[in-house]
């Protein structure tokens, strides 16, 4: 199991999880969505990101999806 931190912080009034997994902060994307004011309950951002905007995000470089061994290691 990887050694995990995780702050309970604020962001604009809204609650934000910073979590660092292997030395790397880590957000959950639909509190960022919630925190910033995208449409249901935050979960437009993910559904930019995996879909409108896939041209302009770069996976591993902007946002990572953990799944498999790594999300149970996570």
């Amino acid at each position: 199991m990887t050694d995990l931190v995780k702050l309970n912080q604020e962001f604009e009034g809204k609650p934000l999880t910073t979590i660092f997994y292997r030395n790397r902060p880590c957000w959950i994307a639909r509190e960022v969505g919630k925190a910033v004011g995208y449409a249901r309950g935050g979960e437009r951002l993910t559904t930019n990101i995996a879909n409108e905007w896939k041209d302009e995000f770069i996976e591993g470089h902007d946002f990572v999806i953990i799944s498999g061994d790594e999300l149970a290691d996570f």
